[in-house]
């Protein structure tokens, strides 16, 4: 009965919270343009809102909490790594899979410039992880992302990657030896 009462306080509260943001956008102009500049222009930070559920209300209902803070990057398949813009590319010897590096929630799927088909990954750590240029792309939009599920395939076995934490660019090999 207990687990059913704290299930329903916390729905009605994230009800309230859609419906405050809701009545905001449409009674105030400036809120609707503050919310389109910076919701539409920038990564939505959901570890920020988890930390902040977290503090308030208790434990989530919907997060597995194993896993979600493992940062252990194996990479099994031969691969160069050479920078390429503000990322590192990864050319791979043989057709590989990408895996996910870390557990987290898919913010993005689409198109990036220089980055073609791209796959952004959260990491509840605040660690962005951008996959471009992959093809059969196996998650969706706002998935929960185990650490190893695979995410798709490198097109012409290159993998632009781009780890990025708090809008910092973090490289491939100083975010390796952070773990």
């Amino acid at each position: 009965m207990i687990y059913i009462n704290r299930l329903i306080t916390k729905t009605l509260i994230a009800i309230i919270i859609i419906l405050l943001c809701l009545i905001f956008s449409n009674y105030s102009d400036s809120f609707k343009k503050s919310y389109y500049k910076y919701y539409k222009n920038n990564n939505i930070r959901f570890n920020k809102g988890l930390k902040l559920y977290k503090k308030i209300i208790g434990k989530p209902i919907f997060l597995k909490e194993e896993g979600l803070s493992s940062q252990v990057i194996e990479l099994s398949d031969n691969y160069e790594l050479e920078q390429y813009f503000d990322g590192n590319r990864l050319k791979y010897q043989n057709n590989a899979l990408i895996h996910a590096f870390n557990s987290g929630l898919v913010v993005f799927v689409g198109n990036k410039e220089n980055y073609s088909n791209t796959v952004i990954i959260q990491g509840i750590d605040g660690v962005d992880i951008w996959y471009g240029n992959i093809t059969d792309i196996s998650v969706s939009l706002y998935d929960y992302v185990e650490k190893d599920k695979v995410i798709g395939t490198p097109l012409n076995n290159e993998l632009l990657l781009k780890i990025e934490k708090d809008g910092q660019v973090i490289d491939f090999n100083n975010y390796i030896n952070e773990i």
